[in-house]
C-alpha cells in the first residue's frame, strides 16, 4: 500500500486530490474511521452521510495545518455490462486535502482580487494609452503578476509546512480502512 506516489503535475497543486478504489461497502468504511477517531487523538473529524471531514487536533494545528475531505460513494456495476476496462471495486474514495477553509477562502479572495486588478486596472491603462493620455494605470499589470506569484509561493510555502501532517491524514485514511486491496487512482 504506496499512499506517497506523487507525479510531477501534483507538486503544483494547492489542494492535491486522489482517488482510491476498494472491495469494501460504502457503510464499512464510513464506519471504520468513524471508529478509528474515537479511540485516537491524534486526528479529529465529523462524518455525514457519505462524507467525512478529518483534520489535525486544536493543540497540535499552526496557521497551515491542512484539513482532508473524504467522499465516499457506491459504484454501481450494471449486469449486462462486460466492459473490462471498467472499474469493478465496490466503493470509490475521493479525497481532497487543503488549508483550513477560511484560509483557502483568503487566498481565492486574493486570486479574484489580483485578476480584477490586472483586468481592469490593465483595461483602463490601455484605454488612456490609445487616447494619447498619460496612463499609470498599466502599473497595474506587474502588481497583479507580482500578488498572483506571492500567493502562490505563500500557498506552496504553507503547503510544504503542512506536509508532515498531510501524511499523518493519509496514513490515518489508509489504517482505518485497513484494505490491502485498496487502488490509487
Amino acid at each position: 500500500m504506496s499512499f506517497n506516489r506523487h507525479t510531477e503535475e501534483e507538486l503544483f497543486l494547492i489542494r492535491p486530490r486522489f482517488k482510491l478504489h476498494t472491495d469494501l461497502d460504502k457503510i464499512d468504511i464510513l464506519d471504520k474511521i468513524q471508529c478509528e477517531l474515537k479511540p485516537k487523538n491524534s486526528v479529529v473529524g465529523t462524518r455525514t452521510k457519505n462524507r467525512c471531514f478529518l483534520s489535525i487536533p486544536k493543540g497540535d494545528q499552526h496557521y497551515w495545518s491542512p484539513e482532508m475531505q473524504i467522499e465516499v460513494s457506491d459504484n454501481a456495476v450494471d449486469e449486462n455490462d462486460y466492459d473490462l476496462d471498467k472499474d469493478t471495486s465496490n466503493s470509490t474514495i475521493r479525497c481532497v486535502i487543503g488549508p483550513k477553509q477560511k484560509i483557502w477562502s483568503m487566498f481565492v479572495f486574493g486570486y479574484a482580487l489580483s485578476g480584477s486588478i490586472i483586468f481592469f486596472g490593465g483595461l483602463y491603462g490601455l484605454v488612456q494609452l490609445n487616447l494619447d493620455k498619460p496612463s499609470p494605470f498599466l502599473w497595474s499589470f506587474p502588481i497583479g503578476i507580482f500578488m498572483i506569484v506571492f500567493l502562490y509561493t505563500a500557498a506552496a510555502y504553507g503547503r510544504k509546512k503542512g506536509h508532515e501532517q498531510m501524511n499523518h491524514l493519509i496514513r490515518f485514511l489508509y489504517n482505518s480502512i485497513g484494505d490491502n486491496n485498496i487502488r490509487r487512482e
